[in-house]
């Protein structure tokens, strides 16, 4: 109940409670008093109760179609009286349709319509006027998919009917933005190359005043000095000397104005308003009709975006196809470029970059960078439970993963927790370069994702930890020779892709008589795990370390050429000679030899391993302890 019932009905309950008054009371002075009272209250009941029956608010036009009436065509009644005869066309052959003819007259009265617009009726057809229909027929229209072309294309559509019924001076539509306060034009045609197109601040303005009193609005006279202040969709003065527009509800809310202007005075009033509130009852609809096929569109996507996760979960064995088509899912619920996965140990208190998914041509932070747990965003939502949302990285003043990081200039990046029974297992990370790329409604939905994302990564980290422990060498722990040549194999791919220069060393433990006397029955053992111990402290990032045989080991150098290499392998074979002599305590520590081979334009790891074993081979030659590369 409003508040003008609340008011009438209060008024008509206090009538006769100051009629009964009236009579009781003896004092005259109060009994003048009452009777005062008792007028007013009745006065205002008879001017209300008048009002209510000569008005009909704005939202009763919105929900009741009125009857079609001929005082409110656009052409009176009395102004055009159009007579005619049907003449049909005679029998003849068949050939190319030809529209039925239709003689017309045309009587003007004497009397001159407010507005000198007329449709002259002619009974010369266009040659064009079917090209011309069937163009406008079939023009193309986008898909409900795109909920913003598709409104955009309509309110184009309607606004071009809106200004031709109105026969406006200019008609628009604009979206209103409650937050910022702010109209923006979203469709308009106007009569004038004088439109301002950029958003306008709600002020005191005719618009302004539609948005913040939400009921319609129309002046018929305004004068040349007001229109400055009151039209403000112009960069000046245009003559405008009415104006109307009406509210466009959307949920109860405002979300819209749609207004018309004329350089005639009179030429809008309360029908205009009407007639526009009908058009507004149409668009209302179809937008109610756009965002449930939206929303319908819009789950069935999420449906089976999330399917497809499952579906990959239940069928495949291998890590990489099942984070493969989650990064590709996970792209189509939301616009990152980039997205990370951050595992948490938990024992450690540390994250770390564990995968990495990126886009050609964005910045990343790569694989297996240490993440600092304090002073960066990542860090910060290891003592936040929910989601984070930094809509612009840049305003924050910390870096992203790590101090180190190559700083960016624009970007939003948003941070999910995965928890399994309550423990934090990792961070997912989802980056764009764009500021504010994420809707609230897609980062919720992120959010909401939370258990089956976990599953994702603790599945992607459980079998890592089982391939760790199936796939590495159990006593030195690197790689067995089936994994390590996998991995060779993948990295010749990707130096082929990207056009990089490789090479693959073979490192053996030299056997001299002297050396195997030093270490007795333990030779088969002992040196092969220091020398991996030596080589795992050695190698970094760009090196990928496996056990080919009880004494030959492979390293493959990434991005780093046969001469890099061949400087590494020497500066390895010293550290090897001074430590394990020190460590022996004898004085009499082992040697090594290395064999080298380029990776450029090599297809597989047999060819460059051939290429390297015969490279290991001259460096044994006599008492080894050489280096030797293959060019």
């Amino acid at each position: 109940m409003n508040k003008k019932q609340l008011t009438k009905y209060g008024l008509i309950a206090l009538a006769p409670v100051f009629l009964v008054l009236l009579i009781l009371i003896g004092d005259t002075v109060t009994r003048i008093v009452m009777g005062l009272v008792l007028v007013t209250d009745l006065l205002y009941l008879f001017l209300l109760f008048k009002r209510e029956r000569t008005e009909k608010t704005f939202d009763e036009i919105l929900k009741e179609a009125k009857p079609h009436s001929e005082s409110h065509d656009i052409f009176d009644a009395d102004t055009i009286k159009v007579t005619g005869k049907y003449v049909p066309q005679e029998q003849q052959a068949p050939q190319k349709p030809v529209a039925p003819l239709f003689k017309q007259n045309t009587v003007t009265t004497t009397e001159a319509p407010r507005r000198e617009k007329f449709v002259i009726l002619s009974d010369e057809e266009p040659s064009d006027i079917s090209e011309r229909y069937f163009e406008i027929i079939n023009e193309a229209a986008p898909g409900l998919e795109n909920n913003k072309a598709t409104i955009s294309f309509f309110l184009d559509k309607m606004i071009k009917l809106v200004r031709e019924g109105m026969m406006a001076h200019t008609a628009a539509f604009f979206w209103v933005n409650q937050n910022t306060r702010k109209i923006t034009p979203a469709a308009y045609i106007v009569g004038t190359d004088d439109f301002k197109v950029a958003p306008i601040p709600l002020e005191n303005d005719l618009l302004s005043q539609v948005v913040l009193t939400e009921r319609p609005v129309s002046r018929e006279s305004i004068s040349a000095g007001d229109e400055v202040s009151l039209i403000r969709y112009y960069n000046g003065p245009h003559g405008i000397r009415s104006f109307g527009a009406v509210p466009v509800y959307f949920d109860r809310k405002v979300i819209g104005v749609m207004a018309v202007d004329s350089k005639d005075e009179d030429a809008f009033g309360p029908e205009t308003l009407f007639a526009m509130g009908r058009y507004v009852r149409i668009i209302t609809h179809v937008l109610s009709i756009v965002q449930t096929g939206f929303l319908e569109g819009l789950a069935e996507k999420r449906l089976k975006a999330m399917n497809g996760i499952i579906d990959q979960l239940l069928i495949s064995n291998s890590v990489d196809d099942i984070l493969g088509v989650f990064e590709q899912r996970l792209r189509e619920l939301i616009p990152a470029k980039v997205i990370y996965f951050l595992d948490f140990p938990g024992t450690t208190n540390s994250l770390r970059i564990s995968r990495v998914f990126t886009t050609e041509g964005v910045p990343y932070v790569p694989e297996g960078t240490e993440v600092e747990v304090a002073n960066t965003l990542a860090g910060n939502q290891l003592s936040n439970p929910g989601p984070l949302y930094y809509k612009n990285v840049t305003e924050e003043g910390i870096p992203r993963f790590n101090p180190n990081e190559e700083r960016v200039e624009a970007g939003s990046l948003l941070t999910v927790p995965l928890n399994i029974n309550g423990q934090l297992i990792g961070i997912l990370c989802l980056e764009s370069p764009e500021n504010n790329a994420f809707t609230s409604a897609e980062s919720r939905f992120v959010a909401r994702l939370n258990s089956l994302l976990s599953y994702v990564f603790y599945n992607y980290s459980l079998q890592m930890m089982l391939r760790n422990d199936v796939l590495y060498d159990a006593e030195t722990r690197v790689m067995n020779k089936k994994f390590f040549m996998e991995q060779v194999d993948q990295e010749l791919q990707r130096l082929k892709m990207n056009n990089l220069q490789g090479a693959l060393a073979l490192v053996s433990i030299d056997k001299a008589p002297e050396q195997m006397e030093l270490f007795g029955s333990d030779i088969s053992s002992k040196p092969h795990l220091r020398l991996a111990e030596y080589l795992r402290s050695e190698a970094g990032v760009e090196h990928t370390i496996g056990k080919l045989d009880k004494d030959i080991y492979g390293v493959f150098s990434f991005g780093r050429d046969a001469k890099k290499a061949y400087i590494w392998a020497e500066k390895l074979k010293s550290k090897v000679a001074k430590q394990s002599s020190t460590a022996a305590g004898g004085g009499n520590g082992f040697t090594i030899s290395v064999g080298i081979a380029p990776a450029e334009n090599k297809g597989s790891f047999e060819e460059i391993f051939q290429l390297a074993l015969l490279a290991l081979q001259k460096a044994q030659e006599g008492t080894g302890g050489k280096v030797v590369s293959s060019t």
